[in-house]
């Protein structure tokens, strides 16, 4: 399938490559042309975002409802201003791919926690479904299988979610805990909004 196949108002994500991390941007298609596609604008803090001068590598994933997702890998991406408007634009050349992504997008952290009634830890990455979390080695040890609490704030806001150990993890002096979770519009926006400001960063 080429880009121009694609339809007006489907959502299309860009998938930023920077160094091992991988950030992603869910985006609208507002018209598709002979040589791509026009973009509504990447709005961060009230600003369009500028791809002038970028360096990273940039993706485009189209999520299918039947099927796997369709990458475009390396597009082209550019601003534009039509009819006094601020949009983006996207064109490729090749065919898109099927993309085998098996996992949600993982947030790296890294930051302080704790959960409730056991102390102190260090949360590892956070996705629209899942969580990992650092202990020490000689800390109280969790169960495959059990419900915690964990609370964590992140740029001034707290966070306060349920989540299920599902694996367990020995390293040289830490445990790493991957834990299931229901997704959440909090946690969610959460993501969404970092990968914004990570993506700004760039």
């Amino acid at each position: 399938m080429k880009l121009n196949q694609l339809t007006n108002e489907s959502t299309v994500q860009l998938e930023f490559e920077a160094g091992q991390e991988k950030l992603y941007l869910d985006v609208q298609i507002a018209q598709v042309s002979k040589s791509g596609l026009v973009l509504y604008p990447v709005i961060i803090e009230g600003k369009a975002l500028s791809f002038k001068n970028n360096q990273n590598i940039i993706n485009l994933i189209y999520l299918q409802k039947e099927g796997k997702p369709l990458l475009w890998k390396n597009v082209a991406v550019s601003n534009a201003i039509i009819n006094g408007r601020n949009f983006v634009l996207v064109r490729s050349i090749g065919d898109g791919v099927d993309y085998n992504r098996r996992h949600n997008y993982r947030l790296p952290l890294d930051i302080r926690g704790n959960i409730t009634g056991c102390g102190d830890i260090i949360i590892h990455d956070i996705s629209n479904n899942g969580i990992a979390f650092l202990t020490e080695k000689d800390a109280k040890r969790f169960a495959i299988g059990q419900d915690v609490a964990i609370n964590f704030s992140a740029r001034n806001v707290n966070y306060t979610l349920k989540a299920t150990v599902a694996r367990t993890v020995e390293q040289e002096t830490r445990v790493l805990y991957g834990c299931s979770m229901m997704s959440t519009p909090a946690i969610d926006q959460f993501i969404s909004e970092e990968q914004r400001i990570r993506i700004k960063g760039f």
